[in-house]
């Protein structure tokens, strides 16, 4: 019978429980943890969309933060608000009720975070999981000032860990250029595999769509940064060449975008079908005929992997993470718009059996969610391992 573990681990995410990558993340590793005998808590901003798990504490969100990003137009529950200062009491009884062994950081903000204040006041391990190039997203939204500010808190923060588990080496390679001189271990983030998927008759009623006409999916959120407007003047060329739809799955600014859509002569063609449930949509790209994407900033492409798994065949938009998540012959990589619509066009004309077989085997041997637990959890308990030996070496002395 395998050992348990004793290990209890107190997580912080600003993007928990909203949909989207790091959620999956976080909560792949901790289910998988869990069934190592790890016990896990996490605190994250109230979105006012309940407690994802028991263990889950949403606590006041960043009042600042939060109205900023009403100013820019996107709605609270579509991207990660920060913590209120306020919330830092609350944390404080939650580490004493709760005496963690390591602290895990899961976002990195321009904002200050209790958490982190927290977590820096200890002696006890601390790890960080460094999901997202923050450089791009901060030029995005701030420009080079936004860029540079998201570097220097990277380089920071991340130089008080203890351990960084970064999704590629890309990432591993960003944050050693900013400075950080922490282990850096590239992990990976598991995939679940759909064990089985709706029939095209049943995902063409559920949206209305023609049996005859093709689904072009996307699954990810409605924003500036998943350069959706790319995918908008590619299948302004598709549905002209073949009928079709484009499911768009996910929150986000969905009206600023529904009137791009129009604008561009696609909105009678697009679906924007907002939020589905996870265990849905992980049903729904086997009944599809091409997954596309063409985010610039993504570091995990989990949706990419998830639509592989599927045997349903991708397209996307060459990116940092291409040759890590979608290598030779397992997708269709395009370097521009004119490429990204041919491929488009290519798969939904042919046969694609070949590389959607390659695909699956390719997810499934790299992707597995036990060997990312297993990762993680080496990691974890070695820090919890050196920090007992650490404090009875200076008992010893004492």
């Amino acid at each position: 019978m395998e050992n348990k573990s004793k290990i209890k681990i107190l997580a912080c995410s600003l993007e928990y429980p909203l949909p989207n990558g790091v959620t999956i993340s976080l909560n792949t590793s901790i289910t998988e943890l869990k069934r190592k005998g790890v016990r896990t808590a996490i605190i994250s901003p109230d979105y006012n969309l309940g407690k994802l798990r028991r263990d889950h504490y949403p606590l006041q969100p960043s009042f600042l933060v939060k109205n900023i990003g009403m100013i820019a137009g996107r709605k609270a529950n579509t991207f990660g608000i920060g913590l209120s200062l306020l919330a830092y009491p609350k944390i404080k009884e939650i580490v004493k009720k709760f005496n963690p062994d390591i602290y895990w950081l899961n976002t990195i903000a321009w904002t200050i975070n209790p958490f982190e204040i927290a977590m820096l006041e200890t002696e006890k391990p601390k790890v960080i999981t460094y999901h997202t190039l923050l450089e791009d997203y901060g030029k995005i939204y701030a420009g080079e000032a936004g860029a540079i500010a998201m570097k220097f808190k990277s380089e920071l923060i991340c130089n008080k860990a203890d351990a960084i588990i970064v999704p590629n080496k890309i990432i591993k390679d960003k944050l050693h250029s900013y400075g950080v001189l922490k282990p850096i271990y590239v992990i990976p983030t598991g995939i679940s595999f759909a064990k089985k998927s709706f029939s095209r008759d049943e995902i063409r009623s559920r949206f209305k769509i023609p049996q005859k006409t093709k689904i072009i999916l996307y699954v990810g959120r409605v924003s500036k940064e998943k350069n959706i407007e790319f995918l908008f003047d590619a299948f302004r060329e598709i549905q002209d060449e073949i009928d079709s739809k484009l499911l768009i799955i996910g929150m986000g600014d969905i009206e600023q975008y529904s009137e791009k859509a129009k604008d561009k002569g696609i909105f009678k063609n697009t679906i924007f079908a907002g939020e589905v449930a996870k265990k849905d949509i992980e049903m729904i790209y086997g009944a599809c005929d091409v997954f596309v994407f063409s985010s610039q900033t993504e570091t995990q492409g989990l949706v990419i992997g998830e639509a592989m798994a599927s045997g349903l065949p991708v397209v996307t938009l060459n990116s940092h993470i291409s040759k890590d998540v979608c290598p030779n012959g397992t997708a269709v990589v395009a370097n521009n718009k004119k490429e990204f619509v041919r491929g488009v066009l290519d798969v939904l004309n042919n046969d694609n059996s070949v590389m959607t077989n390659e695909a699956k085997n390719f997810v499934y041997k790299n992707f597995s969610k036990e060997k990312m637990a297993e990762e993680q959890f080496k990691i974890f308990n070695n820090l919890f391992l050196q920090y007992l030996n650490k404090n009875d070496n200076i008992k010893k002395y004492d």
